[in-house]
């Protein structure tokens, strides 16, 4: 049973599939993943949520990324992640294919460019997804028009996903920087620590 808005962290720990979920071998195998491999897919997406994407592209403390709901993928319980910024709200989760990820800005994005670092016809896989963070795909066009938007990053091998969708976070960040910051203030970036 989820409990809304549980911290990030404090939920990984409690449902690490190392210690909660013992996978049987060959189910593993249908999957070409070894046993061993899915703990680290499961720490690898919660480390990159609250560590590079909140706490380096944001400046958001780890202690404020939740879980607003849960789903299963491959025999392991994921978390619907969610961290706001400012008046940003970003909720995202992984299923070891692709990232599902929705933003709601305070401002409508005008022409801010994804470099076509994901497909905007592809329409986004929401399993797990609270309703109310479920909103329509970008326009195929080459730049955002919408103050609330969905999108999937699905192109590629496990890091390549990952490096893609904090460089689509980097550009929302850079974006609100360039046109906002000076006028609406931001929430200090606070110094990156040394993760690895």
């Amino acid at each position: 049973m989820i409990q809304k808005y549980q911290q990030l962290n404090e939920w990984a720990v409690a449902n690490d599939p190392s210690i909660k979920q013992k996978i049987d071998n060959d189910f593993a195998k249908g999957y070409n993943l070894v046993t061993s491999s899915r703990p680290s897919y499961f720490w690898d997406q919660i480390l990159l949520v609250q560590n590079n994407i909140a706490l380096t592209v944001f400046g958001v403390p780890k202690e404020r990324v939740v879980i607003v709901e849960m789903h299963h993928a491959k025999g392991v319980t994921l978390p619907v992640m969610q961290f706001e910024w400012g008046d940003f709200v970003f909720t995202m989760r992984y299923n070891y294919i692709d990232w599902c990820v929705s933003v709601r800005s305070p401002k409508t994005m005008e022409r801010v460019s994804f470099l076509n670092l994901f497909d905007p016809d592809t329409e986004p896989n929401f399993v797990g997804f609270p309703v109310d963070y479920r909103y329509g795909l970008i326009t195929a066009n080459e730049y955002v028009m919408s103050s609330q938007f969905s999108f999937m990053v699905r192109e590629g091998g496990e890091q390549l996903k990952h490096h893609t969708l904090w460089a689509i976070f980097w550009i929302i960040r850079e974006w609100w920087k360039d046109k906002y910051e000076a006028r609406f203030g931001n929430p200090p970036i606070v110094p990156v620590p040394d993760f690895y």
